[in-house]
């Protein structure tokens, strides 16, 4: 079976992040931000490309597939590029443990939960890391 986690990065030092991540064994980090920009420096997309590899964590943008911000995201999962991104994603996942990184902390005011619920529905399972020492599973149906 397929285990995929989410985090998300809001009100988080960075170091914090990058403790959770190497506690669940993380060893790629799947930003599904549309727009990769952060108020905090650290978690711009070019910073994370730099910062996350030298400590042994791999760093991949799918913003472009996954990402939010778009009209009716619901309907854009009907999409090709939705699906390419969700076989992408579970390509990248059958090669190593993968997170799905946004800023929201819970999945639920995320677009994280449509990305979850489609990845569910293909039997993969999905954890949140909303504390350091808490996973949630998802349940979404």
């Amino acid at each position: 079976m397929v285990f995929i986690y989410t985090i998300g990065y809001g009100g988080r030092k960075f170091e914090a992040f990058l403790s959770l991540l190497k506690k669940y064994g993380i060893n790629l980090v799947v930003d599904v931000r549309r727009f990769p920009k952060s108020k905090y420096p650290e978690y711009v997309k070019e910073n994370l490309e730099q910062e996350l590899p030298q400590r042994g964590i791999g760093y991949v943008f799918m913003g472009d597939t996954l990402g939010g911000f778009r009209r009716g995201y619901q309907a854009y999962m009907k999409t090709e590029a939705y699906m390419r991104g969700i076989k992408d994603l579970l390509d990248l996942a059958e090669k190593g443990r993968v997170a799905i990184m946004r800023l929201e902390r819970s999945p639920k005011g995320c677009h994280r939960r449509y990305i979850s619920k489609t990845l569910q529905d293909l039997g993969v399972q999905i954890l949140h890391i909303v504390k350091g020492n808490e996973t949630q599973k998802e349940n979404l149906s």
